[in-house]
Formats: C-alpha cells, structure tokens, sequence
C-alpha cells in the first residue's frame, strides 16, 4: 500500500469556485459530485454548486478514461453503467460499437432533416 494522502475542499467566498487541493495539486471547479460507500454509517455522497458542470466532468472524465485505457477508470465506468440499468430497472444490453454507430448515424440523419427545414419534416 502507498504513502497517505488528503483531498481538501475549499470553497471560494463570494464565488461559485471551488478549489480541490489532491496532495499539493490544484484545481478550482465551479461543479463538484464527490461519491464513496464505505459501507453502513459511511456513505458519502457530497455536491458543490453547478449540477450541468458536475455532470459534464463526469463525462469528460468518462469519455478521457476510455480514450486513455485507464483500466481502473473503464472498469468503474462499466460498474457504474451496470448499476444504473439495475437500480433504473432498464436492464443491460451490450451492443456493439458498429450498433451503437449506426444507432447514432440514424439519429443524426433525423436531427440533420428536422433542423435544415422544420417545414419540410412530416
């Protein structure tokens, strides 16, 4: 196991910043969603500010783990989509990325029909 180390969370008086010290590193967010289950009696679930930036540094931070290959990184993000169909009850289904390309051509080709001319889509 490695040395100790801290996050500590600071809000910036009189803004909607946030700094996130991680160890001497800094970084000032305006949107924060902190999760840990430590089990009974140890379930954190803390919120700072903008939910929008929240969850669109989940995504970043998804869509950059994927690109990385940060094994840890994939296999919580595949753990977290796994939970949410569970506990949403819509259930799992894998499909492959040239299902989920075509499913997305589809949908762009309809967006792309729909936004040129309203008055022409039926």
């Amino acid at each position: 196991m490695s040395d100790r180390w801290h996050i500590t969370i600071t809000p910036t008086p009189g803004s909607e910043d946030c700094e996130v010290n991680v160890d001497g590193e800094i970084y000032t967010v305006r949107g924060l969603a902190l999760f840990a289950d430590g089990g009974d009696k140890n379930l954190l679930s803390f919120f700072w500010n903008s939910p929008a930036v929240a969850a669109a540094g989940c995504v970043k931070s998804f869509a950059q783990s994927i690109r990385s290959e940060n094994p840890f990184a994939v296999a919580f993000y595949k753990q977290l989509l796994q939970n949410l169909c569970r506990v949403t009850g819509t259930g799992i289904h894998e499909e492959t990325p040239e299902e989920a390309l075509k499913r997305f051509d589809a949908a762009q080709e309809l967006y792309d029909s729909v936004t040129k001319d309203p008055k022409e889509w039926n």
